[in-house]
């Protein structure tokens, strides 16, 4: 704990939970777009790059980006 009453993970805890929330995401991501896939014309492989892709440049919440993403999947925008 800090003086400002701030939680701080030391290593080399930090560091797993980081890789941890890393594969966590990377798993959602991945159960997100195989679902999407089985209801779009659009392959888990497709979606995940596409994902990845908005996730990368846009600055936006990461729930914005994945509903207006299901959406594009869904309607065929992609």
């Amino acid at each position: 704990m800090t003086e400002d009453g701030e939680f701080v993970l030391n290593e080399p805890y930090a560091t797993v939970l980081r890789e941890a929330r890393v594969e966590a995401m990377h798993s959602w991501c991945e159960t997100i777009c195989e679902y999407v896939a089985e209801r779009s014309q659009y392959t888990a492989e497709f979606l995940l790059e596409e994902l990845t892709r908005l996730t990368t440049e846009r600055d936006e919440s990461p729930d914005e980006i994945v509903a207006e993403f299901v959406v594009k999947a869904l309607e065929g925008e992609f």
